[in-house]
């Protein structure tokens, strides 16, 4: 994630999406930067299971991003299946 440090200016706002997406038999939870209409993958964990991640799934794709943009006014957007409370709190704490 160091590129990012060097393209995005502190304390400015970064989008990330948490999505889940099944690739040939792979379930992959990644979480990405919003940039330039894009979605760039910057960390993800392969599921050992097909269906929708668990509330521990995502806060182990969430933790290390949060801490390595720490600098930075955080956005994640997400859709249904990421509807935790608990997540909610965690994006409001970091």
């Amino acid at each position: 994630m160091h590129p990012i440090k060097g393209t995005v200016k502190q304390n400015k706002v970064v989008y990330l999406a948490i999505d889940r997406t099944k690739w040939q038999s792979n379930n992959i939870l990644m979480v990405s930067m919003i940039w330039r209409k894009r979605a760039i993958p910057i960390y993800w964990k392969m599921l050992d299971k097909q269906g929708n991640s668990t509330l521990g799934n995502q806060q182990f794709v969430l933790t290390p991003v949060f801490a390595a943009l720490s600098d930075y006014n955080l956005i994640v957007l997400g859709d249904r299946e990421f509807c935790s409370v608990t997540v909610s709190i965690q994006v409001k704490n970091s």
